[in-house]
């Protein structure tokens, strides 16, 4: 009979220890998940701006100085063209930018972001957008910052693709040592709860419900998702602790 090359078993009291930081190990490694995935998107931002964004700019003074003159060879109309497109482009390269990896979030903090991000996606969707702000504590770990501004994103997303709704609002309030945020809409509603989080579970919705829960518990916190007191529509109440792991991850 062969040797067995198993592990011999923990004591009981080891085994309970190795029980017990099994959440803390858990959240530490989704921040550093985080961390990691958020600090790429940030360098493909900056890539985006610092190149691209800048060459398009200069590009745009360059015709413009050329305008003055072209008004005489008859190449007036086309420059307009040029600078149209050009004008399309650098809007374009700024929402993309912003999309990725708003610069806001880390030079202002999530307040300034959330606003930003509420008037790009009024005017995007001709919808209107209030975001209240309350007690909002201002040095929020980077994972956390990061993760509930994606969330609070793609639940405006899915208010655009499923809600039909007129008029979002988004809450943000904070306590010494936790955070809530809330999107409200006054659209369908979510319908069957148990279909919604099954669906929103399933390949090919990416980050949606489903992700939004499961990355907020990892970091100690929790997606509820509830009818207005009055009047219809959905709401979505994110409720998470103001503190991470965002320094020893770094």
């Amino acid at each position: 009979m062969s040797a067995s090359h198993d592990a011999p078993p923990l004591p009981d009291d080891e085994a309970g220890e190795d029980r017990a930081g099994y959440p803390e190990r858990l959240r530490r490694l989704a921040t550093e998940l985080i961390l990691s995935e958020e600090r790429q998107r940030r360098e493909i931002a900056e890539d985006l701006h610092d190149h691209l964004g800048q060459g398009l700019a200069m590009l745009r003074l360059q015709l413009q100085r050329l305008k003055g003159d072209a008004v005489f060879c008859g190449l007036d109309h086309p420059i307009g063209e040029m600078e149209r497109l050009l004008d399309q482009a650098i809007r374009y390269t700024r929402s993309l930018t912003f999309e990725i990896s708003p610069p806001l979030l880390y030079e202002l903090g999530l307040g300034p972001a959330l606003d930003r991000l509420a008037k790009v996606y009024a005017k995007r969707h001709q919808l209107e957008i209030t975001v209240e702000l309350e007690d909002l504590p201002t040095g929020l770990d980077q994972p956390l910052r990061v993760m509930l501004f994606k969330s609070v994103r793609e639940l405006l997303v899915n208010v655009v693709k499923h809600a039909q709704a007129q008029h979002v609002i988004i809450t943000a309030r904070g306590t010494a040592d936790s955070i809530e945020l809330t999107v409200q809409d006054d659209g369908v509603g979510f319908g069957d709860h148990q279909q919604l989080w099954q669906t929103s579970a399933m390949p090919g919705h990416g980050f949606g419900l489903f992700s939004i829960q499961e990355r907020l518990a990892l970091l100690g916190g929790r997606l509820v998702l509830e009818k207005p007191a009055m009047g219809s529509g959905a709401v979505a109440r994110m409720i998470a602790p103001c503190a991470t792991f965002a320094e020893d991850a770094r």
